[in-house]
């Protein structure tokens, strides 16, 4: 709901119909579970709290290890056009020194040189696919015209050249991700009308 339809479409006593979804855009509920986090710009937003919600139970571990289980690795991609413009870094660097991050990428683009979260995702690539082994979750989360395209155009890259398959059966493997709710997106587009 806009704030604009509130203020042009409706009038003091109008009813209004809304509908509460639940967002399928979140982590696995068995916290050992390995996360790859990929974000750009204000994509960061949801992964705050997913990343709250394994600092609480990494310290809940350490307080009453009996109850509270394993907290899996955390490897986050989070790309901007410069420090200045990242919201949360040093929050983020915090998670990294308290352990709630296991490794933490950040991309600028206008920095030289510069660097996208697709570009550094296929960097680490070695670090990354055996995070799939551990039934490793990805969740993709900011600009849906440029960054989500090329992270899953390199996501079918990695496949292939680690697993050695053709181009189709990499995407058949990505694809099989995507249907295990393995791979979710939460993207967005700033295009008015823009077809997600």
């Amino acid at each position: 709901m806009t704030s604009s339809y509130l203020a042009n479409e409706c009038h003091v006593g109008d009813r209004i119909r809304i509908f509460i979804h639940r967002s399928s855009f979140k982590p696995p509920r068995d916290q050992a579970t390995p996360l790859i986090l990929i974000a750009n710009g204000s994509g960061i937003a949801p992964f705050i709290g997913f990343l709250k919600e394994r600092e609480f139970r990494k310290n809940a571990r350490r307080t009453k290890p009996v109850n509270s289980g394993a907290v899996g690795e955390v490897l986050l991609f989070y790309g901007c056009r410069s420090e200045d413009e990242a919201p949360y870094l040093s929050l983020l660097n915090s998670y990294v020194c308290n352990g709630t991050i296991t490794s933490f990428f950040p991309c600028f683009s206008q920095k030289i040189p510069k660097e996208y979260v697709q570009d550094r995702l296929l960097k680490e690539s070695e670090m990354v696919l055996p995070l799939l082994e551990k039934n490793a979750h990805i969740l993709v989360s900011g600009d849906a015209e440029r960054m989500s395209k090329a992270v899953a155009e390199t996501w079918i890259q990695m496949l292939q050249t680690h697993f050695k398959l053709q181009k189709q059966d990499a995407t058949a493997r990505f694809e099989s991700l995507i249907g295990e709710k393995r791979y979710l997106e939460d993207v967005w587009s700033s295009q008015l009308g823009a077809n997600i």
